[in-house]
């Protein structure tokens, strides 16, 4: 999992939310500067970041699943 430099654990800043859309088996930016595989969104919000394998528990049935394919995916803001 990716975690801060500086910060609480990562069961402090990330919940252990399913996810809507999960992208996985890419390049995922972070805004700390670090990259991760995969991210799962929910309700609009990143609720997972890290491995492919780490993120992938975060699906259910109704879940979007976006392979990447090695394609990076930068943060953004709406």
């Amino acid at each position: 999992m990716i975690t801060p430099t500086d910060g609480p654990e990562p069961s402090v800043w990330q919940p252990r939310r399913m996810g809507d859309v999960v992208f996985v088996n890419g390049v995922v930016e972070t805004v700390t500067g670090g990259t991760a595989e995969a991210v799962a969104v929910r309700d609009g919000r990143i609720v997972a970041v890290g491995d492919t394998d780490d993120v992938a528990v975060r699906r259910r049935g109704t879940t979007e699943v976006v392979d990447l394919r090695g394609s990076t995916l930068l943060p953004g803001l709406i």
